[in-house]
């Protein structure tokens, strides 16, 4: 069946119980955006992200800040300036009372830095404040943001829009698609957000927003509909962040990748819901996706965070990776995928995905965890033999005509050095064919080899087929045989009743099927 890479993972196991190769770059950290631009009279309502790799309470406090400024145990800072000024704000994040880190910034309050959007507005006769608003995200906005060189934050009052943009065209829209020319600074970002406790909604006719450049920030929106070659309702790049956002119902060939929420950078996601993203008239290929991530391109470096974010509603693969590489990865934590074909999608190293929870459609006849073959890298070079980090996870395949609930496979006949690493996981399988459990190998175009080498330790496991759970490199085995790629793996006899909050919506399993 292949051997075990326990005893050579083993023998590099640093403080977080693996090696030290499968950690991110930073244990704990406060994101690097904030609220830096703000109006008189009204609230910065912002929320912080923190992160803790040990999935610590996290509890947050003010060190210094103007008066009358509150945060909320999630991070939300408030504060309702009543002049314009200049202060400075230091916050502390402390992980069950022990670690601690902090971060201090400045918040501008500058009326002239403001632009309001408003379904009552006009983009020929407003001026874009807050009395006399444009009406759409457009060009009148688009000149308005470039005009000031960017450090702006841009309000779109509650209400719906039905608008169409165009970023490329420098004719008819010549400073939309200036905006990707934009030589933004972390410390002076643009803020596409909503007004505090009001509701936009903004409904596509043409493609979604797309910022490629570095220092972009969405905040409060929801985003409804689209269609575009290789693009979503949300397309962010380098490093730039996305908060308390709802994308849905973007519709395109799957030719052309329709997604919900499109990252390229070392972007932070945080309480941000993707759903219903995909190809109406061929809504089973796998190239539809309500998140997807590129983790190589031009000029990206970095790290790319997804936190509290859900894949809620169909698409085929939740969370996908495209287009993997070595220069952008991912890290997904205390995320979740309910309702659609496949919850995971895509293989590439280093990245991490753990605290979460993934659960496939009662329909799908895929895997629900796939480490499977994406685009090679640039230049024809393919790195994608090293391994990810799955841990910590709730995995369930709630189909019987589903295939692995944990599926990986890899594009060399080599044995990776650090292979995949499956730790401390719960997963239910329903299936009931061969490999229910684990189905992995190594493939190419032209050979399968006749072994293969994965971590499986300290999970949990429910499955109807124990003597068929496994399948490596077309051998059906045990899940005996699978336990012995690790140690102190379980069984349990009846399926789990679940209940979890992921970006503010409450989800209940019970029995495989899932209900919110």
């Amino acid at each position: 069946m292949g051997e075990s890479s326990t005893n050579n993972a083993d023998s590099t196991v640093g403080e977080a119980g693996v090696p030290d190769y499968y950690l991110p770059p930073d244990m704990q950290f406060i994101s690097w955006d904030f609220p830096n631009i703000c109006h008189t009279g009204i609230d910065i309502d912002y929320k912080l992200t923190g992160y803790d790799y040990y999935d610590r309470e996290l509890s947050w406090s003010i060190v210094e800040g103007p008066e009358g400024m509150s945060i909320d145990s999630d991070g939300t800072l408030h504060w309702t300036p009543e002049s314009e000024q200049i202060t400075t704000v230091t916050v502390n994040l402390l992980f069950d009372g022990t670690d601690q880190v902090s971060k201090q910034f400045n918040i501008s309050v500058d009326d002239s830095k403001c632009i309001f959007i408003s379904p009552d507005g006009n983009d020929e006769t407003g001026d874009g404040s807050r009395d006399m608003p444009y009406a759409l995200f457009e060009e009148a906005a688009a000149e308005a943001i470039y005009n000031m060189e960017g450090g702006c934050t841009v309000y779109l009052r509650g209400g719906e829009y039905t608008g169409y943009m165009s970023w490329f065209d420098s004719d008819n829209y010549p400073y939309m698609r200036q905006l990707n020319l934009l030589d933004l600074e972390e410390n002076d970002p643009v803020t596409i957000r909503n007004y505090p406790d009001e509701e936009p909604i903004y409904n596509l006719t043409g493609t979604g927003f797309r910022l490629y450049n570095d220092f972009w920030i969405f905040y409060g929106l929801e985003i409804s509909g689209g269609t575009g070659s290789e693009a979503g309702g949300l397309c962010l790049g380098g490093k730039s962040a996305a908060k308390k956002m709802y994308v849905h119902d973007y519709d395109q060939s799957y030719t052309n990748n329709p997604t919900g929420v499109r990252i390229s950078g070392d972007a932070v996601l945080d309480q941000v819901i993707a759903g219903d993203n995909y190809d109406r008239d061929y809504p089973t290929h796998h190239n539809s996706s309500n998140f997807l991530f590129y983790g190589t391109g031009e000029s990206l470096t970095g790290n790319a965070y997804f936190i509290d974010c859900l894949s809620l509603g169909y698409s085929s693969v939740g969370f996908k990776i495209k287009h993997a590489g070595d220069e952008t990865r991912l890290h997904i934590h205390k995320c979740a995928d309910v309702g659609t074909l496949m919850s995971w999608g895509g293989a590439q190293n280093q990245t991490t995905i753990r605290n979460s929870y993934f659960i496939a459609s009662e329909s799908s006849e895929k895997t629900a965890v796939s480490l499977s073959v994406t685009d090679p890298t640039t230049d024809g070079e393919v790195n994608l033999d090293e391994g990810m980090l799955i841990e910590n996870n709730l995995i369930i395949q709630p189909s019987s005509e589903g295939k692995a609930t944990a599926q990986a496979s890899w594009t060399f006949d080599t044995t990776p050095e650090t292979p995949a690493y499956w730790r401390g996981n719960t997963i239910e399988s329903y299936a009931t064919g061969a490999g229910n459990i684990f189905c992995a190998g190594e493939w190419t175009s032209n050979t399968v080899s006749d072994s293969w080498t994965v971590v499986f330790e300290e999970n949990t496991v429910y499955t109807t087929k124990a003597d068929t759970a496994l399948i490596i490199s077309g051998e059906t085995g045990s899940l005996d045989d699978l336990f012995a790629y690790g140690n102190d793996n379980e069984t349990f006899s009846a399926p789990g009743s679940y209940e979890f909050e992921v970006a503010g919506v409450a989800i209940s399993v019970d029995g495989g099927a899932a209900s919110y």
